[in-house]
Order: structure tokens, then sequence, then C-alpha cells
């Protein structure tokens, strides 16, 4: 009986739904893209401030 069990909660673990992770990028992904893919300085520095300032919020986020 135990065996079925165990049979029984693995199989219905493998078949649940898991969550979708959310990006965590400050920007859409075509967004992103298109700043990443620029030779605008200004879009670069854009998409710099807004990597820079994700990254400190989840350093902050670390140390607490």
């Amino acid at each position: 009986m135990m065996f079925r069990w165990r049979l029984w909660t693995r199989f219905k673990l493998a078949l649940r739904k898991r969550p979708m992770p959310s990006p965590r990028l400050p920007y859409e992904l075509d967004e992103f893209a298109e700043l990443l893919s620029s030779r605008d300085p200004a879009a670069l520095r854009k998409l710099a401030a807004g990597l820079a300032t994700q990254g400190e919020k989840r350093s902050g986020t670390l140390q607490a």
C-alpha cells in the first residue's frame, strides 16, 4: 500500500502546474533588445541606468 501511495504522490507532483518565472528585467523584451542593439549613446546609457537600478534593488534584498 505504501508503494502505491508514493507512486501516486510522485505522479501528482510531476503533473502539477509550476508558476512561470517572471522576467527580472526592468524592460519588456522587445524594448530591451532594441536598446541593446542600438548604437545611440543615450539609449545605451538608459539601458545601463535601468539595469543598475535593478541590480541595486536585488543586492538590497539579498542583504536583508
